[in-house]
C-alpha cells in the first residue's frame, strides 16, 4: 500500500487547515537534522580550545524550543549539562541540506556563561509580528547535575532584523528560589504595548510585565492547578487567539488532572484566581504536554512519554473525541515543540529527550530533528 505524506498547513492569525495528501518527495526535503557535533565556531583553533577544556561537550548539547522566521530556525540549547557553548541557535534551511550548521545568534559574546549581560540559559522563545525575538533566560545552568545560579532571570528582546539587542527585561525582583521558568508568551494588546508572560511552576504563578510602561508583577494561581501533584512539576502556558476575538492563556501543571485558562486581558488588569477558567478533567486521565499551537484557536499536544501528536480545538468541549491525531510519533524522538513557519506549514522540533535526561545519549550527542507536521494516510 503506498503511503503518501499528509501536511498541516497554517495562515498566519487564521484558521488551521488540512492540505490534501500529495507529493511524498516535499517531506524528505524538508527534514533537517541539526548535529551536536556540527556547531560553527569562529575558527578551528577556537574550536579545539573549548573541545579541550570541556566548554564545549557534544553530548550534552540539544535542542528543545524553536521558531521560524521564513527560512532561519531560531531554538534554545538550554545549559541542562556542563559543555554547552551557546544557548541561543540559529540554523538556515535549505532543501537537500539535511545538517544545517548550527551558530550562535546573535553573535558569541550574547552566549558568554557566568557574564550576566549575556544570557545564561534559553528555556523559551518566541518570535513576534514586529521581528523581535523574545528569550527566556533562567539565569541558571548545568541544571540536571549541579544547578549554578549564574544571574537573575531575564527576558531579552533581540530585533532579527539588525540582530541587536533592543530590550533586557530583568525578572530578579519577582522570583525567589522556589521559582522554576519554565514558559513563555509574548503579545500585544490594542494599542501596541507589549506584554510577557512567564509561566514560574515552582511558584504556582505567573509572571505578567508591560514592557512598553517597564511595570512587572505576578498573578498567583488557584490551588487546583496542581491539584494530583506530589510537587509541582512542569507549568504549561499556549496563547491561544479565538475567534471572538479574544486572547486566552491555556495553562496546565504535567502533574495536574485539569486544564485551565485565562483571558490574557485579565492578566493585564492584574486579576488573577477569580478570572481562571477551570475546562474540566483532561480526557483518559492523561499527564497533558503542551506543545504549541496554529496563531489561533488549535492547541497541539501530546501525553506524558508519548510520541503522537494531537490536534484540540480550544472552541470545543475538552473530551477524547475532539483530540485529533495529527502525526504518528516514532520510536526514538519526543515532540518537544510544535509551531507555524517557513512555506506556510506547522512545524515540530523532537529529540531523544528522555535519553539526554537520563544521561544516555552517545558522544556524537542527542538525536535532534526538525520537519512539517505530518500523518500518514493510504
Amino acid at each position: 500500500m503506498i503511503k503518501f505524506i499528509f501536511l498541516l498547513t497554517v495562515a498566519w492569525h487564521a484558521r488551521t487547515a488540512y492540505a490534501a495528501c500529495g507529493d511524498q518527495q516535499v517531506f524528505p526535503e524538508l527534514n533537517f537534522h541539526p548535529s551536536p557535533t556540527n556547531l560553527q565556531f569562529p575558527c578551528e583553533s577556537t574550536k579545539r580550545i573549548y573541545l579541550t577544556t570541556k566548554r564545549y561537550i557534544p553530548k550534552n548539547f540539544i535542542l528543545t524550543r524553536a521558531q521560524i522566521h521564513q527560512n532561519v530556525v531560531y531554538a534554545c540549547a538550554p545549559r541542562l549539562r556542563h559543555g554547552v557553548p551557546f544557548t541561543v541557535a540559529k540554523m538556515t534551511l535549505k532543501k537537500g541540506n539535511c545538517v544545517p550548521p548550527v551558530e550562535p545568534y546573535p553573535c558569541w559574546s550574547i552566549q558568554e556563561e557566568g557574564n550576566c549581560q549575556a544570557i545564561q540559559s534559553c528555556t523559551d522563545l518566541v518570535h513576534d509580528a514586529q521581528n523581535i525575538l523574545w528569550v527566556l533566560d533562567s539565569g541558571d545552568t548545568n541544571t540536571l547535575d549541579q544547578p549554578i545560579h549564574r544571574c537573575d532571570a531575564k527576558v531579552v528582546g533581540i530585533c532579527t532584523k539588525t540582530h541587536k539587542v533592543v530590550s533586557s527585561v530583568s525578572l530578579g525582583d519577582l522570583v525567589n528560589q522556589k521559582s522554576r521558568l519554565q514558559h513563555l508568551v509574548v503579545e500585544y494588546d490594542d494599542t501596541g504595548n507589549a506584554f510577557i508572560y512567564v509561566a514560574d511552576g515552582g511558584n504556582n504563578c505567573l509572571i505578567v510585565y508591560d514592557v512598553t510602561r517597564d511595570k512587572g508583577y505576578k498573578i498567583v494561581l488557584p490551588p487546583a492547578l496542581h491539584n494530583g501533584c506530589a510537587s509541582r512539576d512542569v507549568l504549561y502556558i499556549t496563547l491561544i487567539r479565538k475567534t471572538n476575538g479574544l486572547s486566552y492563556l491555556y495553562m496546565n501543571y504535567l502533574c495536574g488532572t485539569n486544564l485551565f485558562s485565562i483571558k490574557t486581558k485579565h492578566l493585564r488588569q492584574g486579576e488573577g484566581s477569580s478570572a481562571v477558567v477551570d475546562h474540566g478533567t483532561i480526557p483518559g486521565d492523561k499527564k497533558l504536554v503542551q506543545l504549541g499551537n496554529d496563531n489561533a484557536n488549535y492547541l497541539f499536544v501530546r501525553g506524558k512519554d508519548e510520541r503522537n501528536i494531537y490536534l484540540y480545538n480550544t472552541e470545543t468541549c475538552l473530551k477524547s473525541s475532539n483530540f485529533v491525531l495529527v502525526q504518528k510519533g516514532g520510536e526514538c524522538r519526543l515532540p518537544t515543540h510544535v509551531f507555524p513557519g517557513y512555506q506556510n506549514y506547522m512545524w515540530v522540533i523532537s529529540s531523544n529527550t528522555h535519553h539526554y535526561v537520563a544521561d544516555k545519549v552517545g558522544s556524537t550527542g542527542a538525536d535532534i530533528a526538525i520537519h512539517p507536521l505530518v500523518k500518514d494516510c493510504d
